[in-house]
């Protein structure tokens, strides 16, 4: 069961539901997608009793014990004070909870085609760019970096660079010595199942096509000379293009080898129009700080490693041909 977070960029669930339905859902398969029905909840008080034990997890040191007896871990910093919307209602979804015949792993895409308000020849796509901008403040805060997989490696004809993104999604190392046969094996899995699977292309043309200008062309349009049914047209497109850039993958991979892997599709609550100006914040950081050319140090950044597999050639003459200039 899924609750909606107390946010002001949250819909009701009603509404999150039929935007779902009607935006989303049409886009994909129904085999695709993670099952999606709405539930009466507040009769329960459930949403209340969560929000307690919620609130129970910021105060404990590590762990603590539920008045339910469960046991819960302390919770991320990060998330101190967001607690669950008085909803009426939640999404009862499908359970891909793993079990002893099936392994789970899950993954977020992210932007598998590339940002159209990106420099032309950048060094980093959008992803890989805003991992180095977060791994530089968590620099300053004497963090270790994140190492994230780049999603143009995912999807690459080239079985070497799907194989870079496997290892670090499955957090497997192919070659080191102390890896075990389970391991290899759903390392080759995976990677046989990018290669195969049509959905990652799918998604890959669904966010090309609603997103056909890049966030920063967007608000330059709509502040000039757009008539307010083009300006809602893009912004309607754009929410569904960020909605799939933020999806999750589910992958079911049966320990029997002989049988299938399995993926569904998941996160998919349409995007609020009104983060639109945070998306373009975001955006213009990435430009103007130089991460996605590799130029960060030129502007007093901490110099992050550029392991990203970006293709400035190909994507220039798409560029070109959309008549976009990097601002």
């Amino acid at each position: 069961m899924r609750f909606r977070k107390d946010l002001p960029t949250t819909s009701p669930t009603l509404v999150a539901h039929h935007h779902f339905l009607n935006n989303v859902a049409p886009l994909f398969p129904s085999e695709d997608l993670i099952d999606i029905k709405v539930a009466l909840v507040k009769p329960s008080g459930i949403v209340q009793r969560l929000n307690k034990e919620l609130r129970l997890a910021e105060e404990e040191p590590e762990r603590c014990v539920t008045p339910n007896g469960y046991s819960i871990k302390r919770r991320d910093s990060n998330r101190h004070g967001t607690y669950l919307a008085e909803d009426d209602h939640a999404l009862l979804i499908t359970d891909m909870s793993p079990s002893a015949t099936v392994d789970l792993f899950q993954f977020k895409p992210k932007w598998l085609f590339p940002s159209f308000s990106a420099p032309a020849g950048s060094k980093r796509c959008r992803t890989c760019a805003l991992h180095a901008r977060r791994n530089h403040f968590r620099s300053l805060k004497g963090l270790p970096p994140k190492r994230g997989f780049c999603p143009f490696d995912l999807i690459s004809e080239n079985s070497q660079d799907v194989m870079r993104a496997a290892a670090k999604i499955l957090h497997v190392k192919p070659w080191a010595e102390n890896n075990n046969r389970e391991q290899l094996s759903q390392l080759w899995r995976f990677k046989n199942w990018a290669k195969q699977t049509k959905l990652l292309l799918r998604i890959q043309a669904l966010q090309r096509q609603h997103d056909p200008s890049g966030i920063v062309n967007l608000i330059t349009l709509k502040n000039t000379h757009l008539s307010n049914n083009e300006v809602e047209d893009l912004e309607s497109k754009m929410q569904i293009a960020m909605t799939l850039r933020d999806v999750t993958l589910f992958l079911l991979m049966p320990k029997d080898e002989t049988k299938p892997l399995t993926a569904r599709l998941g996160d998919l609550d349409l995007k609020s129009k009104g983060k639109l100006n945070d998306w373009e914040k975001i955006e213009q950081q990435l430009i103007q700080e130089g991460w996605y050319e590799g130029t960060e140090e030129k502007h007093g950044m901490k110099r992050q490693v550029l392991d990203c597999w970006c293709f400035p050639e190909e994507w220039a003459g798409e560029r070109e041909r959309r008549g976009l200039r990097p601002r």
